[in-house]
């Protein structure tokens, strides 16, 4: 049985063995993410972005940001800042800085499947708010939703 399953070759093993650039689980880390910062990025709509170079630093303040508040895995803070690349590349893409988003830029970003996670948009706007004290930042926090997984009905 043992050399059966020696002899098996698994998709993934195939796939990584040639040379992919995918990260295992266990080797992502954000940085990885701001030394590529400009490479394209293809959703899985179609749709191909390029986050603009210059919103590098912008990503870089707002991991540093992210790493005073909690103790994040850097799986969660790759995952934060992949998503948060995506929202600076469709921002350029609209002729806008990623601090001018609008509640109608997020739900089109949302509906086109460009940004996965509510919480990053909502995390990038309490950086925000913190470090400018403007209001409008904290409006458009509240307003956006996260979706909680509802209770399991009762038996």
């Amino acid at each position: 049985m043992k050399r059966i399953m020696e002899d098996t070759v698994k998709p993934e093993a195939s796939y990584h063995s040639q040379g992919a650039l995918r990260h295992s689980t266990i080797q992502r880390r954000p940085e990885s993410l701001l030394e590529n910062w400009c490479e394209l990025i293809k959703l899985k709509n179609g749709l191909t972005l390029r986050a603009p170079g210059e919103l590098r630093r912008e990503a870089e303040k707002f991991l540093a940001w992210l790493r005073s508040r909690r103790s994040y895995s850097p799986n969660s803070l790759h995952r934060y800042i992949l998503e948060f690349r995506k929202l600076c590349a469709y921002m350029a893409l609209r002729g806008r800085h990623p601090r001018q988003l609008a509640f109608d830029d997020y739900m089109e970003m949302r509906s086109a499947g460009v940004v996965r996670t509510p919480e990053v948009v909502k995390l990038y706007l309490k950086f925000l708010y913190e470090a400018t004290e403007d209001e409008r930042y904290m409006r458009l926090y509240k307003k956006i939703r996260d979706p909680k997984s509802k209770p399991p009905l009762p038996e």
